[in-house]
């Protein structure tokens, strides 16, 4: 963990990293522990995602991050891609980044959708 056992912090790896031991992740309410790396990580060890985290509806914390054009290639043992966290997240894999994402609210998902279906119909009306 980045913090401490009980605390958010972040850590900042100059290289190249391979995870293989276990990343434990303390998020509260809006913060959360940061590993960042300048450079390529390689995640295969598990992800600890202790008890007393205090998770934010419609918050998502980034917990691993690659920079400096560096990419990440794998994935937590424990926890595959989309991998729910609680009711309310879930476990995101970007090229460069590890995500406990928030999951859209009902009332989001179904504006963009009515945005979606309004734009379409304005389309196929202008084309008749």
């Amino acid at each position: 963990s980045p913090g401490t056992a009980t605390t958010v912090g972040t850590l900042t790896v100059a290289a190249n990293l391979t995870l293989a031991g276990t990343y434990t992740a303390n998020v509260a309410d809006t913060t959360t522990d940061l590993l960042t790396v300048a450079g390529n990580v390689v995640v295969s060890g598990p992800l600890d995602l202790p008890v007393a985290n205090v998770y934010t509806t419609g918050t998502s914390y980034t917990i691993l991050q690659a920079t400096g054009g560096g990419t990440l290639s794998g994935t937590f043992s424990n926890y595959a891609p989309n991998a729910a966290v609680g009711p309310d997240h879930f476990v995101s894999y970007t090229p460069t980044s590890v995500v406990i994402a928030a999951v859209p609210e009902p009332a989001t998902v179904f504006g963009v959708a009515a945005a979606g279906l309004g734009l379409l119909g304005l389309v196929r009306r202008r084309s008749a």
